[in-house]
């Protein structure tokens, strides 16, 4: 994959991201400003691997302004990679930027409010569930792949790669049964095989983090400790925007996630201002 198209998929990743979280905004008005009755009730269950528990309204709603937060540092990263690694061919910094593109589909659950205020087709629901599930697993698959690099791989074939990982991700929710009426407290329908999934997503954190450690503790680069560190938060900042919809947890994982995007931009820009 040449420069000139990793500059072109950052480019169009910001635009995507950009439209995305437009759309958040237009369906947050639509629901709390335009709408007069809630399209949601007040508790609703949720489930993530083998634990089921109520979330309250407050909850539910802080979910979804994560989700939107989220999708604006999504949106705002992607912007500034334009400018600062417009010369950078580095896969690691490829594949965190295919992860910024994938963590902003998480505001589609927005839509999903969107769709049951207005009594939308379930089936519309189902898909949305489906695009939101689809952005999960390539972020994984995504930021897993770049702490492979940074702990020293060097497989040159990046394209190939970016599109096993959306195929392997289109495939494994293609063929996943979505309940049309069950929702989860994060307005994601339930899915056949969701602890499976989610289990999943959880190891490629774990082994996410544990590649990022060992690249820190080896110092592959210059101060990659706190590259190290910043991965942490983000993965783990992820997960509960993913699965928690718990009020103090949800703000300490947007803090989480601004340290982590914004220090390893800053950290792996001073990086290859030398390199």
């Amino acid at each position: 994959m040449t420069l000139a198209v990793r500059n072109t998929v950052v480019t169009a990743g910001f635009v995507l991201a950009a439209i995305l979280f437009l759309t958040f905004c237009l369906a947050a008005y639509d629901a709390y400003v335009v709408s007069a009755q809630p399209a949601i009730p007040q508790q609703m269950e949720h489930s993530w691997l083998i634990w089921t528990w109520t979330v309250d309204r407050s909850g539910i709603d802080g979910g979804l302004g994560a989700a939107g937060f989220m999708g604006l540092l999504a949106a705002a990263g992607l912007a500034v990679s334009t400018r600062v690694f417009r010369r950078v061919s580095s896969p690691e910094v490829y594949f965190f930027v295919i992860l910024l593109i994938a963590l902003s589909f998480e505001q589609l659950r927005m839509v999903q409010h969107y769709i049951l205020g207005k009594g939308l087709p379930p089936l519309l629901g189902t898909g949305l569930t489906r695009v939101v599930i689809v952005g999960r697993v390539v972020a994984s698959l995504a930021f897993f792949v770049a702490s492979l690099y940074a702990v020293g791989a060097d497989y040159p074939r990046v394209g190939s790669v970016t599109i096993g990982l959306a195929v392997l991700a289109f495939l494994l929710v293609y063929f996943v049964p979505v309940d049309s009426v069950e929702l989860d407290a994060t307005l994601v329908h339930r899915v056949g095989w969701q602890s499976s999934i989610d289990l999943v997503l959880l190891i490629l954190a774990a082994l996410t983090v544990g590649n990022y450690v060992i690249a820190g503790f080896r110092d592959h680069r210059d101060r990659g400790a706190v590259i190290a560190l910043a991965a942490v938060s983000v993965v783990i900042a992820r997960e509960i925007v993913y699965f928690v919809p718990s009020l103090p947890w949800l703000i300490a994982a947007a803090l989480l996630a601004t340290y982590g995007i914004v220090a390893f931009i800053l950290v792996t820009r001073a990086h290859f201002l030398w390199y």
